[in-house]
């Protein structure tokens, strides 16, 4: 309460009476609470949660900040959403207006997973395996090792790399990283080879032998008998120690110790010798005597045949009893048993007699007969001709026929076989012919009526003249006939011997000219290209007769592919050379018209799209010939557009007689499929939840050409929710149901990896010249992974480079630590950090590098209050650019 004194005096110093007012200074104004910081706040569950506070201020009482009363129920170890108020009130009693903040606690942070034990174990196949666990933690929610979801899919019996799956989610569902061991079951332990029968094995060499063999058995992959390699090179044939060997492996390659047994393979067993051919044999006396031989085989030794000792005493020209005797031992000394033959050399062979000169003679009756005798030989007793006994009865004075003999015994008394000549006296001398007259004479034909002949005479050593005997043979001459004619003269005397026959010759001749007519018509017209036949002729002599079928036709003028007049000749002549001519006038003419014959395929067939090259037609006039380069062609054939075409062919000739037109019906059809090409690979990896869009395919055709807008898309619906493999199928068919081949591509959903993360970047607070390692840490980046630190300027961030910064220097602007060299005043500000793997970019920050004085100024309360007040705006201009 407050008095205002007024008072006045006037000139006169008169003091008025003094007036009052009574001013009563209130406060009923409210202080104002201002809050500091955002108005709802998220903490992270299991942090420190620091207000930011709030001040007072107030009209009257002015800073009322130290007065504020703040309720703060915030337990960041529960989620929530939680009410911090502020309330505070001035000396008047004055209560300003409740400011509240909203206080999320939150739980974001998945749990961490711990192995417990080795990350990757080793354990022996067919042994027991027993889990060691993990355990689990939480920010929030504590120890949730309990809850931990464990898939173990280990199989000791079967070796290989199996993952033991651990997984947990908190409270929040938020699920930690899924921790994994692998469990490698191994097989180490090798099998082992039990032997069957006895480790020492004796047999007899040649006998047959049979390995009693071993089993096997592993503790992972069980009987491994059939498995079993056994190298067996025991040789039946040949005695020695063999060594037989058993060798196994199991499927992880681990080998048994091998087992071995000695087989001993003797020879006791002597060979056996065979006889080839009788034990007891005859051979003549003086023959050649090869022995048959024997044959040895020995059960060890095989075929001993060539190592027989043979003791041969055979004398085959001596006769007599001999024995032949054969033995043989084999390598291991077994002698055989001797085998013999009993060989008896005998004579029965008789001798054998020789005639010297012919078996029959013929002597000619008177003359004198002188035997040329023979020979005689034996086996054994060798030359007995001394001892050849002849009987000859031979008479040369009378024609007859007569036997000498000859006849011999060897000194065994084998008598030889009677030898014989026949000895004939004979008469054989033929009479001599000769002519009368010259052996040739010449008879024109139709000159005289009959032939006379000049005759011959005949003489005889032994019967003198024969000329009355001889027979002359004259029948054959025909004076009417040209020709030779042969006369024959022949005799024989009293013996029958004929005389040589003497002969003449008789030729009738003809020396008059043949006469011939023409048949048919004369001058004659033949079709141009026609063959010309002629009609022929008629020939006549008086000595031959018709000779029509000797006359010679000369056509050789005439050409029928030429038109024009020509002559054919007739020409004739007899047996005797006397000839005669007559000519026919030929005239060649052209009226018919040339013939087309088409070339290949009618009706033809072409693909649509390919190009139709006409097989074409040739075309032949009797008269003007080829006439194929004449040929007018029309060709519509459009193979661009499938259907029924024409190709017409005219020709001419050059007498104006026109071909009949041929046609060649084309057919443009369709047969050929058209073809997809994917676009894009034929194999794509999608990962589960993104967009798959597929790349198409094109499809060309041969004759509709471009047919995409045809294709149809089948096969599998790719959903890249789900992860598999789909196919996705392309078809399409032209209007004539051609379809193309089906193109496809296999689309596969991969697994989602787990998103490129990043720490957090927090507000460093650094003195001019400190040195400072600014770091982050990327985890489940794909591939390589980048990092770029950057700075605000103004509304945009700007790489970092490394080097001088105002005072300062940078360096690792590239890496995940930033370090400041030393740092400045001038590098204070914003920062964050670009982190770009493979998939995707994210961020660490915005976050702040406040530069803090090296002193605060003693400036009072004031100072202090201010200086808090310019740090907590700094704090909250910070806040604002993260947000």
């Amino acid at each position: 309460l407050y008095t205002v004194r007024y008072n006045v005096v006037d000139a006169a110093s008169n003091a008025a009476l003094e007036v009052t007012r009574a001013v009563n200074v209130v406060d009923t104004t409210p202080p104002v609470i201002t809050r500091l910081g955002d108005e709802t706040v998220t903490v992270e569950c299991g942090s420190a949660y620091t207000d930011a506070g709030a001040t007072a201020t107030d009209s009257c009482g002015g800073d009322r900040t130290s007065a504020i009363v703040t309720a703060n129920p915030v337990n960041t170890a529960v989620p929530g959403a939680y009410t911090v108020r502020y309330n505070v009130s001035d000396a008047a009693a004055n209560a300003a207006a409740e400011v509240t903040r909203t206080v999320n606690v939150t739980d974001t942070t998945p749990p961490v997973i711990t192995l417990l034990g080795n990350s990757t174990v080793t354990v022996e196949c067919n042994a027991a395996y027993t889990d060691e666990g993990a355990t689990a933690s939480d920010i929030c929610d504590g120890n949730l090792t309990a809850s931990i979801t464990t898939t173990n899919p280990v199989d000791t019996a079967v070796p290989g790399a199996y993952t033991v799956r651990y997984n947990v989610s908190d409270g929040a569902a938020n699920s930690a990283a899924e921790a994994t061991r692998t469990v490698n079951v191994v097989d180490t332990v090798p099998p082992v080879i039990t032997r069957l029968g006895d480790a020492l094995v004796n047999v007899e060499c040649g006998d047959t032998y049979t390995d009693a063999g071993a089993t096997a058995t592993d503790v992972c992959d069980g009987d491994l008998t059939a498995s079993i390699a056994v190298v067996e090179s025991v040789n039946m044939s040949v005695p020695g120690i063999y060594l037989v060997t058993y060798n196994v492996s199991d499927a992880a390659l681990n080998a048994a110790t091998e087992v071995t047994r000695i087989v001993n393979v003797a020879d006791t067993t002597p060979p056996a010798i065979t006889l080839v051919g009788d034990d007891t044999v005859s051979v003549e006396c003086k023959d050649a005597y090869v022995d048959a031989g024997a044959t040895a085989t020995d059960a060890c030794g095989g075929d001993l045949t060539a190592s027989i000792v043979v003791t041969n005493p055979v004398n085959t020209s001596i006769p007599g009893a001999y024995t032949v005797r054969y033995n043989v031992s084999d390598a291991a000394a077994n002698a055989a048993t001797e085998a013999t033959r009993t060989v008896n050399v005998v004579d029965t062979t008789p001798p054998a007699i020789t005639l010297l000169g012919n078996a029959t003679v013929n002597v000619e009756c008177g003359n004198t007969y002188v035997d040329t005798g023979a020979t005689a030989s034996d086996v054994c007793g060798g030359n007995l001709t001394s001892a050849i006994v002849t009987v000859s009865n031979v008479n040369t004075g009378a024609v007859d026929s007569y036997m000498v003999t000859y006849n011999v015994s060897d000194a065994s008394s084998n008598p030889a076989p009677e030898v014989t000549r026949t000895v004939n006296v004979v008469d054989t001398t033929a009479p001599v012919l000769t002519i009368n007259g010259p052996s040739s004479v010449l008879i024109e034909c139709g000159a005289v009526e009959e032939y006379q002949d000049l005759g011959a005479t005949a003489w005889d050593n032994c019967d003198g003249d024969l000329t009355g005997s001889v027979l002359a043979d004259t029948s054959s001459v025909d004076v009417n006939a040209v020709g030779a004619y042969i006369v024959t003269y022949n005799v024989s005397d009293d013996a029958t011997n004929p005389a040589l026959m003497a002969t003449r010759t008789v030729n009738v001749v003809d020396t008059e000219e043949p006469e011939i007519m023409l048949l048919g018509a004369n001058p004659a017209t033949v079709e141009c290209g026609d063959s010309y036949l002629s009609p022929g002729a008629f020939a006549w002599d008086l000595c031959d007769g018709n000779i029509t079928a000797a006359i010679s036709v000369d056509a050789s003028l005439v050409d029928t592919s030429v038109l024009g007049l020509y002559t054919v000749s007739y020409s004739v002549s007899d047996s005797e050379g006397n000839s005669a001519e007559i000519i026919r006038d030929v005239e060649v003419v052209d009226t018919e018209p040339p013939v087309i014959m088409l070339l290949g395929a009618n009706p033809a067939t072409v693909e649509c799209g390919d190009l139709y090259t006409d097989a074409g037609a040739t075309a032949l006039d009797a008269c003007g010939g080829d006439m194929t380069s004449a040929i007018v062609l029309v060709n519509n054939v459009v193979t661009a557009v499938a259907g029924a075409y024409s190709v017409t062919y005219d020709v001419t000739d050059g007498e104006g007689n026109a071909a009949p037109q041929a046609v060649r019906l084309v057919n443009v059809v369709d047969t050929t499929a058209p073809v997809l090409t994917l676009l894009g690979n034929a194999y794509v990896e999608v990962e589960q939840g993104s967009v798959y869009t597929d790349a198409g395919a094109t499809a060309t055709d041969a004759c509709e050409g471009i047919l995409n807008a045809s294709i149809i898309v089948g096969g599998d619906t790719v959903d890249t929710d789900t992860v598999g493999t789909y196919i996705v199928t392309y078809n399409v068919q032209d209007r004539f149901g051609n379809a193309a081949a089906e193109i496809t591509r296999e689309v596969v959903v991969t697994d989602a990896p787990d998103p490129l993360t990043v720490t957090p970047l927090s507000d460093i607070s650094l003195e001019e010249g400190a040195s400072y390692d600014w770091s982050v840490i990327a985890t489940n980046g794909i591939g390589e992974i980048t990092y770029q630190w950057q700075r605000l300027e103004g509304l945009e961030y700007v790489n970092v480079e490394d080097g001088p910064f105002g005072a300062g220097e940078y360096a690792g602007a590239t890496t995940h630590t930033l370090r400041f060299l030393p740092f400045t005043k001038t590098m204070a500000g914003t920062y964050r950090v670009e982190v770009t793997d493979d998939r995707m970019t994210v961020y660490a920050g915005p976050a702040d590098v406040i530069y803090v004085p090296p002193f605060i100024p003693a400036a009072g309360a004031f100072g202090l209050i201010a200086f808090a007040a310019a740090a907590a705006l700094v704090g909250v201009a910070g806040l604002r650019r993260r947000k």
